[in-house]
């Protein structure tokens, strides 16, 4: 798949395995769209993006603030046609701990952002990716899905 001219989504863009795939993607020719909670975060890949000679724009908000999605996808539409690529990176890990003490108001933010999210990602930009000739949706997760750790219940 050619990136030339495309649009892609990375959640989670600010750091880590968001900004290396942000920052690749760039390099191949897309415009990257990244949303992330910390701006700062995303302002320093935004700006090696470009260095790059890339092109990128960034959308910071928390994707468990309930609404957010629906705006950010609204938004989103308002300056392109379609979505060629959604990568879905973000995920939180919350505390490492035996589940009995697992505080529940943590839980409740880690199923939100770690599974809600998700698919609230995937309905609201479903429009985008089904306008674009040859879209795909890349859901990132971890090798703790197929070998689970001690205390991390919660993830």
């Amino acid at each position: 798949m050619s990136l030339k001219g495309k649009t892609v989504f990375i959640t989670g863009g600010s750091r880590g395995i968001g900004a290396a795939t942000a920052q690749a993607l760039g390099a191949a020719g897309a415009h990257v769209v990244l949303t992330a909670r910390t701006a700062k975060g995303l302002e320093t890949v935004e700006e090696s993006i470009h260095d790059s000679g890339g092109s990128a724009t960034i959308a910071p908000l928390d994707l468990t603030d309930g609404d957010s999605i629906g705006r950010l996808a609204n938004a989103v539409a308002g300056r392109w046609d379609a979505l060629d690529l959604l990568v879905l990176n973000a995920a939180m890990l919350g505390s490492l701990t035996p589940v009995p003490h697992i505080d529940p108001k943590e839980l409740g933010r880690v199923m939100t952002l770690n599974v809600s999210a998700q698919a609230t990602m995937i309905a609201a930009f479903d429009t985008m990716l089904r306008a674009s000739s040859d879209a795909r949706v890349i859901g990132l997760t971890s090798s703790v899905g197929r070998t689970p750790r001690a205390y991390w219940g919660a993830y």
